[in-house]
């Protein structure tokens, strides 16, 4: 039988083990470790023994016990020291007569010493302090009292040391006040005492601060995985969990997909619930009642010419968008109309060259209004075209002045219908941003460009179904004017149900 024992010196530890296993108990391993506590702040030194049963003898060639388990303390007799002074030399004094020789009976019996001592020389009794009563030699420390010997704990600590370690626990909590109320309006400050720059600069302060650091960031790690946890779908019937596997698949923000869920989840039977083939067709017919789509790019009744205005932020593709545009109207077999283009941007180096140059292969007019003022003169100027197709600046959303100019460009052109433009490579925030700062400016559809750069199509059918926005255009490629289409259902379909 072999077993482990732990003692605070290799001496308690082999008392442990020969209790247990006997006084004929092997030791095999023996070593020492530190016990560490507060993080690794505090440690004492221990020793870890193995040790094993010696092999069982005979009980009548076993030698009879007749000692203790442990060693029998000694005892010891704090004696004080003797201090002999020599007595003082008296004067000589004159030699006495010589007296009589004493009778027997006067004489005194010498003492008789005790059998088996000798007879020792007379020596002074040595004092022993009243209260000290009997001291005894243990592991740790000399114990007094007449009670038999006992181990004792660790002595205790020095005054300095306790008062460390009390000024470390206040420096704790302090530290853990402050962070738990740091920007409230009641935050606790620590003392002073506590936070002066030499206790900032010790290293007990730098590595409480590094443990808290640690215990903060497995806080956030759990309360984040905890959050998502209790916001994660419960368990779906196949057919909802299919369509979630679906819309995951083209990248639909999470927060708009969790919504969507609760929605469909409530209004969705549960025999269509079990079916992908159903939540499928039941899906289908949900998007068809919420998204829009602009069905007549061009009325065929109504007051000429018709305005089209596109107008976003910068970079999205509005020049080459108006030039498609442009080549589907007028290159129109069965439904030619006659086109206009007129540009504000003056800004962008080469834009009137590129729209000119379009302009030229689908042999239409071209205009460049440099102020609102010269809007009403170009109107006049094409009132017997069937459509004026306006470009504009690229504007930064951010920029509230710039916003204002567009707004007043915008303005002079009556009964218009203005576009949106933002590219399928936006970021779905910014995109929801882009439509509430350019709202303001007002606009009826949007157009997305660039579909070709871009695998997920699930931040645009959020964007539709969050902001109940009309999609007139999709554009993909540079190609003029194939790379061009009207914004229908079947587009959406075909990328979440391929």
């Amino acid at each position: 039988m072999i077993k482990r024992f732990v003692a605070d010196s290799y001496f308690e530890a082999l008392l442990k083990a020969q209790a247990e296993l006997g006084e004929d108990a092997v030791v095999v391993t023996s070593r020492t470790f530190k016990d560490t506590k507060w993080g690794g702040i505090y440690s004492r030194e221990m020793v870890e023994l193995t040790a094993m049963a010696a092999k069982a003898q005979p009980a009548s060639t076993r030698p009879a016990r007749s000692a203790p388990l442990r060693p029998v303390p000694a005892e010891e007799l704090h004696l004080d020291p003797v201090t002999f002074t020599p007595a003082p030399v008296p004067p000589p004094r004159p030699p006495a007569p010589p007296s009589p020789p004493p009778s027997p009976s006067t004489l005194r019996p010498a003492t008789k010493p005790l059998p088996g001592c000798s007879p020792a020389p007379c020596r002074p009794r040595p004092h022993i302090p009243s209260g000290t009563g009997r001291q005894a030699h243990t592991i740790r420390s000399i114990q007094t009292g007449e009670d038999d010997p006992h181990p004792q704990a660790a002595p205790s600590q020095p005054e300095t040391d306790l008062l460390h370690e009390d000024r470390v626990a206040k420096l704790l909590d302090a530290i853990l006040n402050t962070r738990g109320n740091r920007g409230g309006k009641g935050s606790a400050a620590a003392p002073e005492t506590l936070v002066g720059p030499e206790m900032r600069n010790s290293a007990t302060f730098q590595h409480f601060t590094q443990k808290l650091e640690e215990i903060v960031t497995l806080l956030n790690d759990m309360q984040k995985k905890t959050h998502q946890a209790l916001q994660a779908t419960p368990s779906l019937l196949p057919g909802m969990q299919f369509l979630r596997e679906r819309l995951e698949a083209i990248e639909m923000p999470p927060h708009v997909l969790d919504d969507l869920f609760v929605c469909l989840t409530r209004d969705f039977p549960l025999a269509v619930q079990r079916d992908p083939k159903l939540v499928q067709e039941e899906f289908t017919r949900c998007l068809a009642r919420k998204l829009r789509f602009l069905e007549e790019p061009v009325s065929e009744t109504g007051p000429r010419p018709q305005v089209h205005i596109l107008f976003g932020p910068t970079g999205v593709g509005k020049t080459t968008t108006i030039a498609k545009l442009a080549a589907t109207f007028s290159l129109d077999v069965v439904k030619r109309q006659s086109v206009a283009l007129v540009t504000t941007d003056t800004f962008r180096i080469g834009a009137t060259g590129q729209l000119a140059q379009y302009a030229q292969l689908i042999e239409a007019a071209l205009e460049i209004a440099y102020t609102p003022e010269d809007i009403p003169e170009l109107l006049d100027r094409f009132k017997a075209k069937d459509i004026i197709l306006v470009d504009t600046a690229g504007r930064c959303q951010k920029e509230e002045q710039e916003l204002k100019e567009l707004k007043r460009f915008i303005d002079r052109f009556p009964c218009s219908t203005r576009y949106l433009v933002l590219s399928a490579t936006t970021k779905y925030s910014d995109m929801v941003e882009n439509v509430s700062r350019f709202g303001k400016v007002g606009f009826n559809h949007l157009i997305f460009t660039k579909i070709d750069e871009t695998n997920s199509v699930g931040p645009l059918l959020a964007l539709l179904l969050e902001t109940s926005a009309s999609l007139a255009y999709i554009t993909y490629g540079q190609q003029v004017p194939v790379d061009f289409q009207n914004a229908k259902l079947d587009f959406f379909l075909q990328r979440l149900f391929p």
